[in-house]
């Protein structure tokens, strides 16, 4: 359906990343405005902000909760954008992987989650 798309290229790029950090790290990824043949670029150094959010199990959580031992993936995706559809399957993948060298992620979507 789709070949790379810009968010699985950058979720690989933060994978090499994390696999040579040794000091825990917050990193945010949003889906800005790019064409889908530019990747976006991550601020590794970028600091995240507190927040307080709802889950999709209706429990407030923030920055604290969701935190990894050794960093923190942030990513702000849409439920119902294509190209999130299409590599949702490897985020959690690599979610998974992240986890596995103590990278705790989490994904951000702004839209009503009763509609998307």
């Amino acid at each position: 359906m789709f070949s790379i798309s810009p968010l699985r290229v950058a979720l690989n790029q933060i994978l090499e990343f994390f696999s040579k950090v040794t000091s825990p790290i917050i990193v945010a990824l949003g889906a800005t405005q790019f064409s889908p043949i530019q990747t976006p670029i991550c601020d590794f150094d970028q600091k995240a902000h507190d927040f307080k959010l709802k889950s999709t199990e209706g429990k407030i959580l923030s920055l604290t909760d969701v935190k990894g031992e050794k960093g923190t993936l942030i990513m702000f995706i849409c439920n119902h954008c294509p190209y999130v559809k299409a590599v949702t399957k490897d985020i959690v993948e690599d979610c998974k992987k992240l986890k596995d060298i103590g990278i705790n992620s989490v994904a951000i979507c702004a839209n009503d989650a009763e509609n998307y």
